[in-house]
């Protein structure tokens, strides 16, 4: 439960030490040109994670340009400085243990990092709502002091006939975004929805599940559909399809003198 703020040391004493985020030595990262790739000053990794169990979908986000479809498979990470000899992170969910591996490789040309910010901010904060993470380190959260100390990426993709990759702009990832901010079901369109038949409505339930719809100003201001009812409770009334999400108690908030 929210029992107030995430440290609760003075202020003081929040200025010392690693468990603040306070590394020796640490300065901040010089600004990047933010309308430039930044070409040679950042080191690129293809983040993948092993195994693949549970984090593969079968229907992954698509984007259609030019007559393709480029399909999502991950993020890249830029860094300014080359992430070698670190320490394998692993991660167990759900009594898998799972590996994250950095994979470099030749870092692409066709974004630049205020796009790569926009996405992060839209994801990281609007999304998934994480404000306590900060890639600017404490000492230097204001944006004109220096730059975030990764950029991330997502990596939409198309693979090509000499088993080569083409990764999607950024450009036309934010684009992409942009379109998609619509209504799930327009309200002008509910009342024919509610006449479909069962197979009908099923195929465009089923085309919905998996995806993520957002509401600014709730909480939490996402979710993931899993289910989409159209069941009407009062038949002098249309209403909205109802979105169906399953979820897990966290252990935080469950009362172990109470198994249900």
């Amino acid at each position: 439960m929210n029992d107030g703020p995430l440290c609760k040391c003075s202020a003081k004493a929040r200025r010392t030490g690693i468990r603040h985020s306070i590394y020796p030595g640490e300065e901040p990262v010089k600004q990047c040109r933010s309308m430039n790739n930044n070409a040679g000053k950042l080191f690129h990794y293809r983040i993948t994670v092993s195994p693949p169990t549970n984090f593969l979908t079968d229907r992954p986000t698509v984007i259609e340009y030019d007559d393709h479809e480029y399909l999502f498979e991950g993020f890249s990470l830029f860094s300014h400085t080359p992430l070698t000899n670190i320490p394998l992170c692993r991660v167990i969910r759900f009594n898998i243990d799972y590996t994250i591996h950095f994979i470099e490789e030749m870092t692409p040309e066709n974004y630049c990092v205020r796009g790569l910010e926009l996405f992060a901010a839209y994801l990281f904060q609007d999304i998934l709502e994480l404000y306590d993470w900060n890639l600017r380190g404490p000492e230097f959260d204001d944006e004109a002091s220096g730059c975030q100390q990764f950029h991330f990426m997502p990596r939409f993709v198309r693979f090509l006939p000499d088993g080569g990759k083409e990764v999607l702009s950024m450009h036309q990832v934010l684009l992409y975004l942009l379109r998609s901010s619509k209504p799930l079901v327009p309200e002008e369109e509910i009342a024919d929805m509610l006449q479909w038949e069962e197979l009908e409505w099923q195929k465009y339930a089923e085309e919905c599940k998996g995806m993520i719809v957002t509401n600014p100003g709730m909480k939490p201001s996402s979710v993931r559909i899993d289910q989409l009812d159209r069941e009407q409770f009062n038949p002098d009334v249309i209403t909205f399809p109802i979105i169906v999400h399953f979820g897990i108690r966290p252990a935080q908030l469950s009362y172990a003198g109470d198994p249900q």
